[in-house]
C-alpha cells in the first residue's frame, strides 16, 4: 500500500544509509525491461540503460524479512528467502487486469510473451516463478479488501451476499411493496472441473483397474474468499444425513405435494444419474446463485457427483440462513415479499425442500421456487400452470436464465484455465473472476440492463389494444376468463394425470392375450408348414430332412407360449377372471382394453415426439448463446440435422397412433411439429376420455390471446419492479459515493496509503456512475413513457441509512434531461392520462380476481 501510495503522489523513495543494509544481486522483470545488479537499471519504454533512472532494492533493517523490504519497494519475490528474481508490481497488475477480462488467458502464454519480448528461451521455472510472485499478489490484494473492509464496518462474511447488486437489495425508504422482493438463478454446470493429480492407473485386489494414488501437494489455503461455501456445509445436505432425521414425517409430506412427473425428463432429477462422476475429476464442476441481474452471490464446488439435490439445497439454506439473521440483527419484522429463486429442477426442488430439514426456515423466509422460460419448455403441462414465470404473479418479464448467461461466457473463458489448476489456483481463479464480473460487468452494464427492460416493457403493454380487439372478436367479455381457462385446464390435467391400476391390468392382459393369439396362430401355421416340408424334402436313401430351421423356431414359439400362460394365470388371478371367462376378441372387455392400449400407444408416441422436439429447441438456442465458437454452433446444427430425421420417424409413428384411435385423431404435419409454442399443447393431447378440443380453453385462438394477456400482466409488474430497481440504483450510487467519500477523510490524516486504496475500491464502481445517469436519462424519450413517472428517478433514502443516520448533509440527486430537450411525442396519440388509466385497470384485474369480481372489457378505441 505504502508504495502504490507513493506511485500515485508521484513521490520516490529517500532511504538513508544507516536504515539499508546491501543485498545480493537480483533480476528484475518489468514489463518492456528484465535486468540485472544492485544498482538495478529500471528500463521504461525503448530507453537505454544509461539514460534510464537508476534504483536500489534496499533490506530494511527494521523488516526481519528481505521479501517485506522488497514488497515495500515495488517488486514481489519469487520464493521468500532467495530473491535472484522479482518480478514488477505494474508487470503483476498488468496480468491481473488481463486475466480477470481474459481467464482464458493463463499464465505459462504470459510468460512465453514476456521472454519472447526480452529476447530469452523460455523455461518451464519461469512459469513457476511468474505464479509463485502471482499468488502473493493476489493476497496482498486480498488483504488490502480485508483491511478496507474492516474500516467500513463491512468485514462480517455475510456482508458481500447481501449488499452485491443494489438493484436487488438496496431497499428505499417508502418504495412499492413487490410480492417478490428478489429474483434469483441457480444452476449447475460441469464445464469448470478439474483433474485429480494421481499416479498411474492401477488394479485392486481384484485385478480391476482403479486410480493410482493421489499425488497433489496438500495445501492450507482455500481461495473462495466469501463465494464458495465449504465441502461440509453442503455435505451435510446430502440425501443420507438429513433424510434418517426426519422420521415418518417425509411420508406424510409427500402424501400433501403434487407430482408432476417431470422427473423423466430431466436427467438432473434423477439420483441414480447424478450420484457419480467419472474418477479423474476431483470437482466435476461448479453450482452457482446469481441474481437476476447476474451478480454472483453464492456458489458451491460439485465434487465428484454430477447435479444432486444436496447443492441447491445447500446454496438455498446458506441464502435463507444469512437472510433471516440479518433480519434479527437489524430487528426487522417477518418478511411480506417473497424470495423467489428459479431454477431448471424447480418441481422437483419445491418437494425434496418440503420433506427436509429446509422446510421450517423456507416458510419463514417465504421461499418462492420457480421454472426459467427456457426450461420451462422441458416441463409437463401440468407442472408450467403451476411454476412457470408467465402465469406467476409479481415474476415480471424475467427469464431466469442468467445462469445460462454466465456458463456461456465461463466456459470458454474459465475451463482451460482452471482444468488442471490445484484446488486452490482453481478457487482462487474463479473467485476473482466472480469479483470482477460483479463490479466491471454486471454493475457498469446495470443501467443498460434496465433501460433494455423498459424498452421491452413499453412495447408490450403497447399491445393491450390488439389484446383487447382479440376478446372482441373472441367474445370474451370478461378478464377473469383468463385465468378461468387457467384453472379449468389444470382441474382437466390434473384429473387424467394416473391411469387406474385396474386400467393398467386390463392393458396388460390384454396385450398378452393378443400376444398368445399371434404364437399360437405361428405354432398351428408353422407346425403344418412343417410337416409339409418333412413331406417333401424326405430323402428315403437318407431318412433325413432340410427343415431343422424351422422345427427350431417352432419350439421356441412354443416356449415363449408357455411363459404367456404363466403370466395370463397371473393376472387372471389379480383380475378374478377365470380360465372360462378368459377375454375373446369379440368381447367387450377384449375391445374396451384394445382402445386403452391404443391410447397408450398414442401417448407414448406423443412423448417421443415431444422429447425430441424439447430437445431440438435446446440446441438451436445454443446456437445463439454468446460465446458459443464456430466448431461447437456446427456440431450443435449437424446434431439437430439428424435429429429433424429422428423427429420425421417419430412423427410417422405419432400419426400412425393417431391414425389407430376411434375416433381417430387428426395427422400432424412437419410445419405444425416445428412451431416451439406447440410443446405446450402436448398434454391436452392426450386425453383418453373426453373430447376436450372443443372446449374454449383449448382453442388454437384463445390459447394464443390468453398468452398476450398474461404478456401484458407481467410487463405491468415488471414496470413497477424496474421503477423500484432504478430509485434503488439512484440512491445506492448518492449514500456508497457520499459514505466512502467521508471514511477516506476520517482515515486520510491517520492513514493515508490506506485512504488511497479505499479510493481505489471506491473508483471501482464509481466509475460507472455518470454512464447510469446518462443511460437512464433515454428512458424518458421512450414512446409510452409516463411523466408521472420521474419520481422514480430521484435518490431517496435506503433502509440501511434510515437505521444507522450518517452525518452530514446529504444532498437530492435527479436524473433529468439536459436543458433544450423535449420528449418525443407519442405517434398514437395517446396521452399519459389514457395509458395510465389503462394501467390501472389491468394492475386491478389480480385484486379483483381474489375477491372474486368480475371485469368488464373496456372499449379504449
Amino acid at each position: 500500500m505504502e508504495w502504490d501510495f507513493n506511485r500515485s503522489k508521484g513521490k520516490r523513495l529517500v532511504v538513508a544509509e544507516e536504515n539499508v543494509v546491501i543485498t545480493e544481486s537480483t533480476r528484475v522483470i518489468a514489463v518492456f525491461c528484465e535486468f540485472l545488479s544492485l544498482p538495478v537499471w529500471l528500463c521504461y519504454s525503448n530507453q537505454s540503460p544509461k539514460d534510464s533512472e537508476t534504483r536500489n532494492i534496499y533490506h530494511f533493517k527494521r523488516d526481519t524479512h528481505k521479501s517485506a523490504s522488497i514488497v515495500r519497494q515495488g517488486f514481489f519475490p519469487s520464493s521468500p528467502l532467495l530473491h535472484n528474481t522479482v518480478f514488477d508490481t505494474t508487470l503483476l497488475q498488468l496480468y491481473h487486469r488481463l486475466s480477470t477480462r481474459c481467464p482464458r488467458l493463463a499464465i505459462q502464454p504470459f510468460v512465453k510473451s514476456l521472454c519472447d519480448l526480452h529476447g530469452y528461451a523460455y523455461q518451464p521455472y519461469f512459469t513457476q516463478q511468474f505464479t509463485q510472485s502471482y499468488d502473493l499478489y493476489l493476497a496482498v490484494i486480498a488483504s488490502i479488501r480485508k483491511r478496507v473492509r474492516q474500516k467500513l464496518g463491512r468485514d462480517d462474511s455475510n456482508w458481500r451476499v447481501l449488499n452485491t447488486c443494489p438493484a436487488c437489495q438496496t431497499e428505499v425508504v417508502g418504495e412499492k411493496n413487490l410480492g417478490i422482493g428478489i429474483l434469483t438463478t441457480m444452476d449447475g454446470n460441469d464445464s469448470l472441473k478439474r483433474l485429480d493429480r494421481r499416479e498411474g492407473n492401477t488394479t485392486d485386489e481384484n485385478g480391476l483397474p482403479c486410480l493410482g494414488a493421489d499425488k497433489e501437494r496438500p495445501d492450507p489455503r482455500d481461495g473462495g474468499d466469501d463465494y464458495f461455501l465449504k465441502r461440509e456445509e453442503v455435505d451435510k445436505w446430502d440425501r443420507e444425513n438429513w433424510e434418517k432425521n426426519v422420521g415418518n414425517a417425509v411420508e406424510e409430506v409427500m402424501g400433501d405435494v403434487e407430482e408432476f412427473g417431470c422427473e423423466q425428463r430431466w436427467k438432473n432429477m434423477k439420483e441414480s444419474v447424478t450420484a457419480v462422476m467419472l474418477g479423474k475429476y476431483n470437482e466435476s464442476g461448479i453450482f452457482v446463485l446469481l441474481c437476476r441481474h447476474g451478480s454472483v452471490l453464492l456458489m458451491a464446488d460439485m465434487v465428484r457427483s454430477g447435479e444432486q439435490h444436496k447443492y441447491p439445497l445447500a446454496i438455498v439454506n446458506k441464502l435463507l440462513s444469512i437472510m433471516e439473521k440479518d433480519r434479527i440483527q437489524r430487528q426487522r419484522p417477518p418478511p411480506e415479499t417473497k424470495v423467489g429463486i428459479g431454477y431448471d429442477c424447480g418441481c422437483k426442488l419445491k418437494k425434496t425442500i418440503e420433506r427436509s430439514p429446509l422446510k421450517d426456515l423456507a416458510k419463514k423466509q417465504c421461499l418462492e421456487v420457480l421454472i426459467g422460460i427456457l426450461h420451462g419448455h422441458g416441463h409437463g403441462r401440468t407442472c408450467q400452470l403451476d411454476n412457470l414465470l408467465l402465469y406467476k404473479q409479481w415474476a415480471g418479464s424475467e427469464d431466469l436464465e442468467g445462469c445460462e448467461r454466465f456458463f456461456s461466457k465461463s466456459n470458454n473463458n474459465l475451463a482451460g484455465a482452471t482444468r488442471y489448476a490445484s484446488k486452490f489456483h482453481r478457487r482462487q481463479t474463479i473467485s476473482e473472476y466472480a469479483y470482477h464480473n460483479d463490479n466491471f460487468e454486471v454493475y457498469a452494464n446495470l443501467s443498460n440492463f434496465l433501460v433494455g427492460k423498459y424498452r421491452q416493457v413499453l412495447a408490450t403493454i403497447a399491445t393491450w389494444s390488439e389484446v383487447q380487439r382479440g376478446m372482441r372478436e373472441q367474445n370474451i367479455v370478461e378478464y377473469n376468463v383468463f385465468f378461468q381457462w387457467l384453472d379449468e385446464e389444470r382441474e382437466f390435467l390434473r384429473s387424467r394425470k394416473k391411469v387406474p391400476e385396474q386400467e393398467t391390468l386390463e392393458m396388460d392382459y390384454y396385450k398378452l392375450l393378443a400376444e398368445l393369439k399371434r404364437c399360437q396362430y405361428f405354432i398351428s401355421r408353422e407346425t403344418l408348414s412343417s410337416l409339409t416340408q418333412v413331406f417333401l424334402h424326405y430323402n428315403p436313401s437318407t431318412g433325413r430332412t432340410n427343415n431343422a430351421g424351422l422345427r427350431k423356431k417352432v419350439a421356441d414359439e412354443r416356449e415363449i407360449e408357455m411363459k404367456l400362460l404363466r403370466d395370463i394365470q397371473v393376472l387372471e388371478a389379480k383380475l378374478e377372471i377365470g380360465a372360462e371367462e378368459r377375454w375373446k376378441p369379440d368381447s367387450a372387455e377384449w375391445q374396451a382394453a384394445e382402445g386403452k392400449a391404443k391410447m397408450a400407444d398414442y401417448q407414448a408416441a406423443l412423448d417421443k415426439l415431444e422429447g425430441l422436439l424439447v430437445a431440438r429447441i435446446f440446441e438451436l438456442s445454443k446456437t445463439h448463446l454468446a460465446g458459443t465458437g464456430y466448431k461447437m454452433r456446427r456440431h450443435i446444427l449437424t446434431a439437430v440435422k439428424k435429429r429433424s430425421k429422428t423427429i420425421r420417424t417419430a412423427l410417422n409413428k405419432y400419426n400412425a397412433a393417431a391414425a389407430a384411435l376411434s375416433p381417430p385423431r387428426p395427422a400432424m404435419k412437419w410445419e405444425e411439429v416445428l412451431e416451439n409454442s406447440f410443446l405446450s399443447e402436448f398434454d391436452i393431447l392426450r386425453d383418453t376420455r373426453d373430447d376436450i378440443r372443443k372446449k374454449d380453453w383449448a382453442k388454437p385462438a384463445n390459447r394464443q390471446l390468453q398468452a398476450e394477456f398474461f404478456k401484458v400482466v407481467r410487463a405491468l409488474e415488471e414496470k413497477d419492479r424496474l421503477h423500484v430497481e432504478i430509485k434503488r440504483l439512484i440512491t445506492y450510487i448518492k449514500e456508497e459515493t457520499l459514505f466512502l467519500l467521508q471514511k477516506e477523510r476520517e482515515i486520510e490524516a491517520t492513514n493515508p496509503a490506506l485512504a488511497y486504496q479505499m479510493s481505489l475500491i471506491r473508483w471501482e464502481r464509481g466509475r460507472f456512475n455518470s454512464l447510469h445517469h446518462l443511460r437512464l436519462q433515454r428512458i424518458f424519450k421512450m414512446k409510452g413513457f409516463e411523466q408521472a413517472d420521474r419520481q422514480f428517478f430521484r435518490a431517496g433514502m435506503s433502509e440501511r441509512t434510515r437505521e444507522i443516520p450518517a452525518s452530514g448533509e446529504v444532498r437530492e440527486e435527479v436524473v433529468e434531461l439536459a436543458d433544450g430537450e423535449d420528449l418525443e411525442e407519442d405517434d398514437d396519440g395517446e396521452d399519459d392520462d389514457e395509458v395510465g388509466r389503462k394501467t390501472e385497470v389491468l394492475m386491478s384485474v389480480g385484486e379483483d380476481r381474489e375477491k372474486g369480481d368480475s371485469i368488464g372489457v373496456e372499449d379504449t378505441g
